[in-house]
């Protein structure tokens, strides 16, 4: 029988020192894996003498916009995820993701944090966080540091979060320059006071302790940055250049259409110039491979093209290629092979005909 101690807190301050004085702490988020695998006694889970509760900390529960990111703490759940103006309007992707992840119930539990560090492969929102060029940031009780999410990720169920650290925040560079979503046509969603506390989730009361803010919403997204910036944000720094319009499309294959895992997943992020030209791509599947990644050949193949002149079949197929090279021959290739295959060759005809909607508007 797993036998350990219960250890909670409402103060981050608190939690980090329980980190720092403490070894075999496990944390405790949402719950809807680590008590799964407490229960069937999962080999993935190591061993540990305490479970500390971070539930409670109020201070990990927020939304907001930080000059040229969109930073969301590790508790909030998808549920609030799904019900965010300020996520719809900048990462759809994200909401769709979301919405596919579980029950209700599960969605009312489960964060963003803990999908993220359980580092499932078929993790729902890995793929589109690694497409939006997410970051993370870490801390302890003496130092914080911040790592892109793509080095994060270790591999399958491993991360470099260290025995004595929190993750505390997700950062998301924003692209919303230009962002085509034909399912919002209410424009003036823009003119709104967006210092909402939204707080949506199914069967349970808004909770005065839980502060989700959209900061700043119509302020123009500032175009400095540090000079200390790498290539991680290239992609945003190409945006505010070329003025790019960004499309996308969020596909889950699973054995049924609710409540199911992901066979296969994949998240694909277009921006497009003014002549339609592609500019900037992130193509990055699911399950497909033993950690979720960018597909770098197919984003490649795809860049400097014209949007009418791609070939969302051949892609597909150079998709397919790419993850087996990747991972080998295995028993999944078989199915995973074609499937991977269509879900890039369906994704970039999603783009395709909402680059054609929008012209039309």
């Amino acid at each position: 029988m797993l036998e350990y101690e219960l250890l909670t807190t409402g103060r981050l301050s608190q939690a980090l020192e329980y980190l720092d004085k403490l070894e075999g702490v496990k944390l405790l988020a949402g719950g809807t894996d680590i008590l799964v695998d407490i229960k069937k006694k999962s080999g993935r889970l190591p061993e540990f003498d305490y479970l500390l509760d971070i539930s409670n900390i109020d201070a990990l529960k927020f939304i907001r916009q930080k000059n040229d990111f969109i930073e969301l703490g590790p508790l909030v759940t998808h549920t609030m995820i799904i019900n965010n103006r300020l996520i719809k309007d900048n990462f759809p992707v994200i909401v769709e993701a979301a919405k596919t992840i579980g029950s209700n119930q599960i969605r009312n539990r489960g964060t963003i944090g803990g999908n993220i560090c359980n580092a499932s492969p078929a993790a729902d929102l890995l793929p589109p966080l690694l497409a939006y060029r997410a970051e993370v940031v870490l801390e302890s009780r003496d130092s914080k540091r911040v790592l892109p999410l793509s080095e994060f990720i270790k591999g399958p169920y491993r991360t470099d979060l260290k025995t004595n650290e929190i993750l505390t925040a997700i950062q998301v560079p924003n692209l919303k320059v230009n962002y085509f979503k034909d399912n919002f046509k209410d424009k003036d969603r823009f003119k709104e006071n967006n210092d909402i506390k939204d707080n949506k989730e199914t069967n349970n009361k808004p909770s005065n302790s839980t502060n989700i803010k959209d900061d700043n919403f119509k302020d123009n997204f500032s175009n400095n940055f540090n000079d200390n910036f790498d290539d991680h944000f290239k992609d945003y720094k190409l945006n505010n250049h070329l003025n790019l319009k960004y499309f996308s499309s969020f596909q889950k294959i699973g054995r049924r259409r609710a409540v199911t895992i992901a066979r296969l997943s994949l998240a694909l992020v277009v921006g497009i110039d003014a002549e339609k030209i592609i500019q900037d791509v992130r193509v990055v599947p699911g399950a497909a491979t033993p950690y979720p990644r960018s597909f770098i050949t197919v984003e490649e193949a795809l860049k400097g093209r014209a949007v009418e002149k791609i070939d969302p079949e051949a892609l597909g197929r150079l998709a397919a290629e790419e993850m087996v090279s990747i991972t080998g021959e295995r028993w999944s290739t078989p199915y995973k092979k074609p499937a991977i295959a269509t879900l890039v060759k369906r994704g970039l005809m999603i783009v395709e005909k909402e680059v054609a909607a929008d012209e039309e508007d």
